[in-house]
């Protein structure tokens, strides 16, 4: 038995995620707010990834004849577009909560779930593109992202077993809230985020989610690897 975990699921790739995984397999997602769009057959669990987690926090049920746990890695926030010199700690806390710190809690959480059960475990963390080509004024954004891609990487040299396995995607521009605010904000790049959507060079959430999904299921990926969307699409 398979179990899908997804961070994320009121929009963008989660939802798009959490509906194509609910059709075919067991799934529950965590967020703040219930998504009354998905099936009763995806089970909700309410956490607030603004906040530090605890082990109270992350009191979910699993079965135990669970064999592999599957883990979307899909929290994040852009937080403020502007000058890191005028960022107030909360935001900086806030920012790395969301994207880099409750991850590694939750990464942490399932590792001990999958030990207990003597289940393979799989951290599929959706990155972004602005890691390898960043721009001003989304410092935090930006760091907390590549720092989750780190963290995979050290974690797999620390496990160093055939249960733990872990990859990166960059989905590449998706049409979501998230791109309409780097079109509506300040920042020096702005216009280059306006061009892609002029052009109709945003990909299609839901389209998206389903290469990534059969790019998972049929386990054409190495472990480690960061893969962008493009390549993705040339291996399945």
């Amino acid at each position: 038995m398979t179990e899908y975990f997804v961070t994320g699921g009121n929009s963008g790739l989660a939802q798009g995620l959490i509906s194509i995984l609910s059709k075919r397999e067991n799934v529950q997602y965590f967020t703040r707010l219930k998504n009354h769009k998905f099936s009763k057959n995806v089970k909700f669990n309410k956490v607030d990834f603004a906040k530090i987690l605890t082990d109270a926090d992350l009191n979910f049920k699993i079965s135990n004849d669970t064999k592999e746990i599957i883990f979307f890695n899909n929290s994040a926030v852009l937080g403020s577009m502007t000058k890191f010199s005028e960022i107030n700690p909360k935001e900086i806390t806030e920012v790395f909560s969301i994207n880099l710190l409750n991850p590694i809690i939750f990464v942490n959480k399932l590792i001990k779930i999958s030990q207990n059960l003597d289940a393979k475990l799989t951290v599929v963390n959706i990155t972004s593109g602005l890691t390898e080509n960043p721009v001003s004024h989304l410092t935090n954004y930006v760091v907390s992202k590549k720092t989750m891609i780190f963290f995979l990487k050290v974690l797999s040299l620390d496990i160093q077993n055939n249960s733990f396995y872990s990859l990166s995607i960059d989905p590449g521009m998706l049409n979501t809230d998230m791109q309409l605010k780097l079109r509506q904000s300040n920042i020096p790049s702005s216009s280059f985020f306006i061009e892609k959507y002029n052009n109709k060079m945003l990909r299609d959430v839901n389209q998206t989610a389903n290469i990534i999904y059969s790019f998972i299921k049929q386990k054409k990926w190495k472990n480690e690897e960061t893969y962008h969307i493009n390549e993705i699409e040339k291996l399945i």
